[in-house]
């Protein structure tokens, strides 16, 4: 199960360098939540909406501080071809996810 939008909230409490703040995507029932490092040390925005948090091509140092994000909330970073991050060079296929890219029919990465 992906981290709930509670744990971000729990987790933003103990650490200095994880704001939560509004968005102005989502739906009009449930506004998305922008996940964003106020010490300016990762630049990119994520945003956390339905239990998912996702950005478009972060860069390197984002990309790490999503993997340790995921690490403490007990989740992991998986890009849109389902390939689960432990780096930002290295990843490899978790079978939860290769189940979920058979089931719908989709090309398993290498």
């Amino acid at each position: 199960m992906p981290p709930t939008r509670e744990q971000f909230i729990e987790l933003a409490k103990v650490r200095n360098d994880l704001e939560l703040g509004p968005s102005e995507t989502g739906s009009k029932r449930e506004k998305d939540a922008l996940v964003v490092d106020p010490t300016c040390k990762a630049k990119g925005k994520l945003i956390l909406n339905s239990g998912a948090c996702w950005i478009k091509n972060p860069d390197a140092a984002t990309l790490s501080r999503m993997i340790e994000l995921a690490h403490e909330l007990n989740g992991r970073v998986v890009d849109h071809a389902g390939r689960a991050y432990t780096s930002p060079t290295e990843y490899y296929l978790h079978p939860e996810d290769k189940e979920v890219l058979e089931n719908r029919g989709l090309k398993l990465p290498k």
